[in-house]
């Protein structure tokens, strides 16, 4: 027989169809005895020979529960009878004995393997294992570390509780029930969410996850094992909704988070009612999901049935919803404060990204005085930007002096109107922001920092016959606008719970297996 190896062995897992089949065990000690009740629990026809049988072993033999034979291994006995054996056991506490068992069983084409040392030179090895209902888990190294695939086999067991039922969730916070100010501080950007990402999956019962971060919402959607709050608490603790109010955030299971995340994607909770852009950020928070390893399959599921609920919902709101996008409302705004009448009102766009280009080319219609001020790159002209004079950052005074319309729609986690920007601000007409930036672009208290500056001017015998009056509009008070002046929000929402409860069956989590139960620890099955 060839030296015993050191390394593991690359080995291939099965489950072995027992049931009916004559299996031999050679010894009836305490790892014989392990072998023996869970070939039993196979269904295996279970033969024992051994000398001196085990407690265990002696009660099962006096039961009929298995053939025993009361001597030592006999080739001719055990292995060449109408008996036969499918596969073979050699558990004794003799490794000479055992590698006898094996080299007769080899010798003969009988699948064998050994509980000692001599396990490398039998044909197979039983991994560590635990049985639930309906769920068998089996742990190995390939003979390396028992005691590695022990370990394993047990923190599974104690994690397998924690695996079924699955439920699906979302914590949640939007412009319906808290403010701009509130949510500002509770705002996930990139480094916070991988962050926070990175401690969720941590959490023992949290499977799948994704951020929904968008101007009006921080939701954190997830798939969870049903019916343990402590889990829900720590995933408010990580995102910091702790610190919130409890009438400022909520938190929806099941088929409500399912409905609610068909009706985000409908557009139906966007504060510009019926906005396709949630669409695209949501697909980018699911890519984001995925590519950290966050989201698999089960929460994509969820996410693409709730996605197939949105497009019923928006055909059958269409008719009566007046939709826009972001940039329409800014404008629409803006035209109806009349700013768009006086053909001489010079308008600036801060930001090239796509709502700020959105904005530009829409203005180009108009053919106002556009100055369009980029950040690094340089915008490149299409037929209706070219009537933009594109600016670097460095020029930005020029362009906030001459305005008396500002668009800021820049990306980043600081506002970049400020009290330096101030003394720039037009003091010989009123001017308006409309920030469009989340976090927001300008400085909160800027237009009054203008406007006391105007006083102060005008105080101290300045020409300006009134202090000219500077108004800032954030994003929320211009949603706000236009959701009173456009939408009945109620009857949208009579209409998205009609769907929603008619395409039920989208929700995929509602037909999952059952619980697998307990874990058999009694069961345990050592490598």
């Amino acid at each position: 027989m060839a030296e015993l190896k050191k390394h593991s062995i690359v080995t291939f897992p099965v489950s072995l169809l027992l049931s009916g089949r004559q299996v031999l065990v050679v010894g009836g000690g305490r790892v014989a005895e392990r072998k023996i009740i869970r070939l039993l629990e196979s269904g295996a026809v279970v033969s024992v020979c051994a000398p001196e049988p085990g407690k265990n072993t002696a009660s099962l033999a006096g039961n009929k529960k298995i053939i025993f034979s009361n001597r030592v291994f006999d080739p001719a006995a055990d292995l060449d009878t109408e008996r036969r054996p499918f596969l073979v056991y050699a558990a004794t506490d003799n490794p000479q004995v055992n590698l006898q068992v094996i080299t007769e069983c080899r010798a003969r084409g009988i699948p064998v393997c050994a509980a000692d040392e001599n396990w490398q030179h039998g044909d197979f090895i039983t991994p560590a294992s635990f049985n639930g209902k309906d769920l068998s888990i089996s742990v190995s190294t390939g003979g390396q570390s028992c005691i590695s695939s022990k370990k394993v086999r047990d923190y599974l067991a104690r994690q397998i509780p924690l695996a079924w039922p699955l439920d699906f969730i979302v914590i949640s916070t939007d412009h319906r029930i808290s403010d701009l100010n509130q949510r500002e501080r509770f705002h996930l950007n990139n480094e916070k969410r991988a962050q926070a990402g990175e401690m969720i999956r941590h959490v023992a019962g949290v499977h799948e996850f994704v951020f929904l971060i968008t101007c009006n919402r921080i939701e954190l959607y997830a798939v969870i094992t049903a019916g343990h709050e402590a889990i829900i608490k720590t995933l408010c603790r990580i995102i910091d909704f702790d610190h919130l109010d409890e009438t400022a955030f909520t938190i929806l299971r099941g088929r409500e988070a399912f409905g609610h995340l068909a009706r985000v994607l409908a557009g139906i909770y966007s504060q510009v009612t019926g906005e396709k852009h949630i669409v695209s950020q949501a697909e980018e928070a699911w890519g984001e999901a995925r590519h950290n390893n966050w989201a698999g399959d089960t929460i994509t599921k969820v996410y693409d049935g709730a996605k197939h609920v949105s497009r019923k919902i928006r055909k059958e709101v269409e008719p009566v919803l007046y939709e826009h996008e972001i940039e329409d409302i800014a404008l629409e705004y803006a035209a109806a404060r009349g700013f768009f009448r006086n053909p001489g009102t010079v308008t600036a766009v801060l930001g090239t990204g796509l709502i700020g280009q959105q904005i530009v080319e829409r203005l180009g219609r108009m053919k106002p005085d556009i100055f369009w001020v980029y950040h690094r790159v340089k915008p490149e002209p299409s037929q209706w930007t070219m009537a933009a004079l594109s600016i670097p950052w460095a020029e930005l005074p020029i362009a906030l002096r001459a305005s008396g319309l500002i668009f800021t729609c820049l990306a980043g986690n600081e506002p970049v109107i400020g009290p330096e920007q101030a003394e720039f601000i037009s003091r010989d007409r009123p001017v308006t922001i409309i920030d469009l930036g989340v976090p927001r672009n300008v400085a909160a208290g800027f237009a009054d920092m203008v406007n006391r500056k105007n006083i102060t001017d005008s105080a101290a015998g300045s020409l300006i016959p009134d202090a000219a009056q500077c108004t800032v509009i954030d994003l929320e008070t211009l949603k706000h606008w236009y959701r009173d002046e456009k939408i009945d929000i109620a009857s949208l929402y009579r209409i998205a719970d009609k769907v929603i409860s008619r395409e039920d069956r989208w929700y995929p989590l509602a037909q999952q297996q059952k619980n697998p139960g307990p874990m058999d620890f009694s069961n345990r099955n050592p490598e």
